[in-house]
């Protein structure tokens, strides 16, 4: 016998008043309902209820049993959510190093709403242009450009950024316009 069936199966005959409508109720066969009251009785070595052709009411010790599990079954449908929503909920700390671009133009800009969708996340923001060790650092990820280098690191790309390099027309007439990156800083 499912012994957490039978008890919820006994609340639903006690709160339907019939073994049919606990039956529709629960979507199970009558036959499936009786047998499990049965064998709770069986099992309890007690009569939980009175059963006529028309009605079914509850013993004393039925009513008493009733109360106490029915008090348990709602507790542990409690747990149960709780644990599923704080599964469903993200929560703890995160700590997030990125280069100062991305820092400035596109997360600090987005972080009002960050915060307000997942407000049991302690975000940890660190800002360096310079490649750093995850675990020596203690950072749970880094959001960067360019490929991999380190193989034993998992990334996902999250977006395709195109940089652009202006220069002012005095500048140009100044120093020339550069062929490569390299000649920028001449």
């Amino acid at each position: 016998m499912d012994h957490l069936l039978a008890i919820k199966v006994f609340c639903r005959v006690v709160e339907a008043g019939t073994f049919s409508r606990a039956a529709d109720l629960l979507d199970i066969p009558k036959s499936t309902v009786t047998k499990l009251v049965q064998e709770l009785e069986a099992h309890l070595q007690l009569k939980l209820l009175h059963r006529t052709t028309r009605r079914v009411t509850v013993t004393m010790e039925g009513a008493a049993y009733y109360e106490r599990t029915n008090k348990l079954l709602h507790e542990l449908e409690d747990i149960e959510s709780n644990i599923s929503n704080e599964q469903r909920t993200p929560r703890g700390r995160l700590k997030v190093d990125m280069a100062s671009a991305i820092a400035n133009f596109i997360l600090l800009p987005a972080l009002p709403a960050f915060i307000q969708q997942y407000p049991e996340i302690q975000l940890e923001l660190g800002v360096s242009d310079t490649n750093i060790d995850l675990l020596t650092d203690n950072v749970d990820c880094v959001i960067r450009g360019g490929e991999l280098s380190d193989t034993s690191l998992i990334a996902k790309r999250i977006a395709e950024l195109k940089f652009v390099t202006c220069a002012a027309p005095h500048y140009l007439q100044q120093h020339g316009t550069p062929q490569t990156p390299d000649e920028l800083g001449a």
